[in-house]
């Protein structure tokens, strides 16, 4: 995840990071070919970042206080064709802990 103090283009790559799949491929194509390696080298450094952050937590909610829909997707299941982006299904897990808080899920 991004430092405290960041600076704007790490603000940017953040907000790229959580636009829809669609959105942020329009805001690609509208880069030149150098601007678009860059911002894509950038991109990729926070994903992997955040990435490596949401695999370390452990889901911390109860699972039985949500619907099943939602906690498949929260807790990476195949069935996540809804192209949530990284940031947005942080967000989610976060209100499920925030309103349903239960310590790690037994399984």
């Amino acid at each position: 995840m991004l430092r405290a103090k960041h600076n704007g283009l790490e603000e940017a790559i953040a907000d790229l990071a959580a636009m829809h799949a669609d959105d942020a491929q329009e805001v690609m194509a509208a880069l030149t070919p150098s601007e678009r390696r860059r911002v894509g080298t950038l991109l990729e450094g926070f994903m992997s970042s955040f990435d490596r952050a949401l695999q370390a937590r452990e889901l911390g909610y109860d699972s039985s206080q949500i619907s099943n829909w939602l906690d498949q997707i929260l807790s990476g299941s195949p069935l996540n064709a809804t192209q949530l982006s990284p940031l947005a299904l942080e967000t989610l897990r976060q209100c499920a802990i925030s309103l349903y808080p239960n310590g790690p899920r037994n399984e």
